[in-house]
């Protein structure tokens, strides 16, 4: 697979730090996400701060660390649906700004961060969405 990890292609590591910040993923997940990104990419292709993310622990520090902040592609309602994943995994987010039925029906209403998902972290299950 193609990540796309860079400064002028980060869709990829935009999404998985978008993750790990609404809670649908936590720092042990995005670990084992930046460790599928370096074993499955030619070495000479992964950018340092790949390398240096896997020795952070501190989920306010991971811009320091790339250096610059991924062109996201996700608008509000889609960031939000990502709290819905956090609630179908048992996890209630702390500073969740929509209530937890909204979060659902965002992510029921936005597939393709369902999809996004699964691509990126296959093996994490969640429950079905009713």
């Amino acid at each position: 697979m193609m990540w796309k990890i860079y400064k002028d292609d980060g869709q990829d590591l935009s999404f998985a730090i978008s993750c790990l910040y609404y809670d649908a993923i936590n720092m042990n997940e995005f670990n084992q996400w930046i460790e599928e990104v370096i074993r499955t990419t030619k070495i000479e292709d992964i950018p340092d701060y790949i390398f240096s993310l896997l020795e952070n622990q501190d989920i306010y520090n991971i811009y320091n660390i790339i250096g610059f902040v991924p062109d996201g592609y996700l608008d509000s309602n889609k960031k939000d649906a990502l709290f819905g994943i956090a609630l179908l995994r048992g996890t209630k987010p702390y500073d969740m700004n929509v209530s937890e039925n909204y979060a659902l029906a965002l992510l029921k209403e936005n597939p393709e961060i369902l999809k996004i998902f699964h691509r990126i972290f296959p093996l994490i299950s969640l429950q079905q969405l009713g």
